[in-house]
Order: C-alpha cells, then structure tokens, then sequence
C-alpha cells in the first residue's frame, strides 16, 4: 500500500480466487466476475490511505480467474506507469 499506486480488489493467492470463482459458479450459477482497480489515496485527516472509486473494471468468466487477473495486473502496472489509455471496463 503505497500513496499514488494502484492495486485491485481480490489481489490475493490464485488458490483461493479458484476456489472463489468455483463456488460461484457452482452455487449460484454465476459465469462472470468482475474486480475493480482503485488508487491509494491519502484520507481526509491525511493519517493513513484509503482506496479511491474504482478506475477501471475487469470482467471475465468465473472458469477462467487467472486471465482476468493477469489483465488486472498488467493495467495496474500500465496504471503507475502512467501509461493505461484503455477503457473503463474491459473483458478479459
């Protein structure tokens, strides 16, 4: 957690997303899944960080998590660079 940087929602083991995205799947017979990349930015008495509004949303099928996490990563990184032009919402 750093000021200024981008992080998403979720950004835990692969294990558990699998295991995340197969319980939807299975229980509620949910196919897609989305998490949201935010921006740490300072709170309002400037003691600590919190995550901004979501800056762009990665939609993908829940039998497919690591594709839509790989694609998270990467716009992050494009996110600190500078460098993301990309949409809002993007489908992995």
């Amino acid at each position: 957690m750093e000021k200024g940087k981008y992080d998403f929602e979720g950004s835990e083991s692969l294990k558990e997303v699998e295991e995340t995205a197969s319980y939807l799947s299975s229980r509620y017979k949910q196919t897609f899944f989305s998490v949201g990349i935010f921006q740490w930015i300072p709170t309002k008495d400037g003691k600590g960080l919190k995550r901004s509004p979501v800056r762009v949303r990665v939609r993908g099928q829940c039998l497919y998590p690591e594709k839509v996490y790989a694609l998270a990563r990467q716009i992050v990184n494009e996110l600190d660079m500078g460098a993301y032009t990309g949409k809002k919402n993007v489908t992995a």
